[in-house]
């Protein structure tokens, strides 16, 4: 299914992200003033890319039509999922804070617990939600997903190589070819 593809590509590009958060965080004692607005600009990616972006596509498109066709079973897998997103915007905003404070201990403490959170998250989503919605979905409301897609994030602004530019500017070097 086209919309589940699309889905999966978003976790591969927010790995990504979470790879150079790792990077930051485990150098974030010794940040200097411009590396710490590179740090800033990482979180922003991620608190837009995977926390606006991506979980509007699954709280807003998604899981509705999963609750639409099998609501018994879904209905407790969704809640799960979207208490996990809420988790990983309340981690977001502990980043936030750390960076804003001067506080790399408290950063570092952040970024690790936020990339272990989301990658579990990412983790059951791929196994147990998108194979379930793989299963369950027709071709015609895969259609509709993947409009319903679009239009979350023409209302966006993302910045597609900002990943690359951030890998690049933080010391990671050149993460592999982004593809958003």
């Amino acid at each position: 299914m086209k919309c589940m593809e699309q889905l999966s590509r978003d976790h591969r590009t927010i790995i990504k992200a979470l790879d150079l958060l790792r990077y930051s965080a485990l150098r974030s004692e010794d940040a200097t003033e411009p590396v710490i607005r590179e740090y800033c600009r990482l979180i922003d990616f991620l608190k837009t890319f995977a926390g606006v972006c991506h979980f509007a596509k699954e709280e807003r498109a998604l899981f509705p039509k999963l609750m639409e066709t099998e609501i018994q079973t879904d209905e407790r897998m969704v809640a799960v999922m979207e208490s996990e997103h809420d988790q990983a915007r309340h981690l977001i905003e502990q980043m936030e804070l750390a960076v804003a404070s001067h506080h790399p201990r408290e950063f570092s403490f952040y970024a690790q617990k936020y990339s272990e959170h989301v990658e579990s998250h990412i983790a059951k989503e791929e196994n147990l939600v998108f194979a379930r919605a793989s299963r369950i979905l027709s071709p015609a409301d895969d259609e509709a997903l993947i409009v319903r897609f679009d239009e979350i994030e023409s209302k966006i602004a993302l910045r597609r190589d900002l990943l690359d530019e951030l890998s690049t500017t933080l010391g990671a070097g050149k993460t592999t070819t982004v593809s958003y």
